[in-house]
């Protein structure tokens, strides 16, 4: 008998460590999420959140008693600690605090596609594509377009073969005049910023 709860209390204990999830996500909405294993590794449906400070005046909703909102900020799934699928980000502007957020859907800003050994990205802005990126996990293939809001290529990059360097041109009417511009890279992470920030910045 002694032996046998010995084994129950073990059997519980490792159930309850294979089964770690957000908690406080639990408690405000009754979900779990946020797995992770024995191992400490991610598994299942992730959420990644901010909870916003909402101050008392007259633009916030009216709150029920302990409500608390939550404002998503990526959503996704993973598999032994690498995000696998189709992952969405959400514009960061967005706070569910105020009257006027009430009935907006989140604006996916980027969607990212993981597949066995390539990456895919795509960016929006005002719902229109504004940029997409293909690599695979060791960047040593690395492609990328950028487009204006009429959906017109005004930029590309490429990594060079043979090279770790990563070349980016950027051409096409910006406030009335015509540019052209080149940009090298010898850290693809540097292009992905680069491009990802908005053609403005080029």
């Amino acid at each position: 008998m002694k032996n046998f709860l010995i084994i129950a209390l073990v059997f519980i204990s490792l159930q309850s460590i294979s089964q770690s999830y957000d908690s406080l996500f639990f408690a405000l909405r009754q979900k779990k999420i946020n797995f992770t294993d024995e191992l400490g590794k991610k598994q299942g449906e992730w959420t990644y959140y901010k909870i916003p400070l909402c101050q008392n005046d007259s633009s916030v909703l009216t709150q029920e008693p302990n409500h608390i909102f939550i404002s998503e900020t990526s959503k996704g799934e993973y598999l032994n600690n690498q995000k696998v699928g189709i992952w969405e980000y959400y514009d960061d502007d967005y706070n569910p605090c105020y009257k006027g957020c009430q009935q907006i859907t989140r604006d996916i800003i980027k969607e990212v596609y993981y597949s066995q050994d390539s990456i895919k990205i795509f960016g929006y802005s005002y719902g229109h594509i504004s940029y997409e990126i293909v690599l695979n996990y060791d960047t040593s293939y690395f492609i990328s377009r950028v487009y204006d809001y009429n959906d017109m290529v005004i930029g590309t990059c490429c990594k060079e073969k043979y090279s770790d360097t990563t070349i980016c041109k950027l051409f096409g009417g910006i406030n009335k005049d015509f540019i052209r511009k080149e940009y090298r890279f010898i850290d693809v992470e540097e292009a992905i910023e680069l491009i990802e920030c908005g053609w403005l910045c080029w």
